[in-house]
């Protein structure tokens, strides 16, 4: 339902002209197919950005959350890697384990400001 409701909110807040980030872990194929689906019907350009790090870094930065909005834990970290081992993403790779200044210059060079 929370992805339901987000892509909704993506394609209302695209059709009165807007821009829009979509972020969510997209593990699922059919919510990420959905994503680009709705820019596509909106005809409007789609950036599909898949951030990378390593298992161990991604798990000292759940640990160290406070007061986050995000219900993740190191279990279902460990779980969405695992079902993701098999899948392919068609998505850009920007790999995350770097601060957030290196992340946002690999952005940068994928979408056109």
């Amino acid at each position: 339902k929370v992805y339901e409701e987000m892509l909704h909110r993506a394609e209302t807040t695209l059709k009165v002209g807007s821009s829009v980030i979509v972020d969510a872990t997209f593990v699922k194929p059919e919510s990420r197919s959905q994503a680009e689906s709705i820019a596509r019907d909106c005809d409007v350009a789609f950036f599909g950005l898949w951030l990378t790090a390593d298992e161990t870094l991604l798990s000292s930065r759940i640990r160290s959350r406070r007061d986050d909005a995000s219900d993740s834990d190191e279990n279902i970290m460990r779980r969405q890697m695992k079902s993701l081992k098999s899948q392919k993403i068609g998505w850009q790779r920007i790999d995350a384990g770097f601060d957030a200044d290196t992340v946002l210059a690999q952005t940068r060079r994928i979408i056109p400001v």
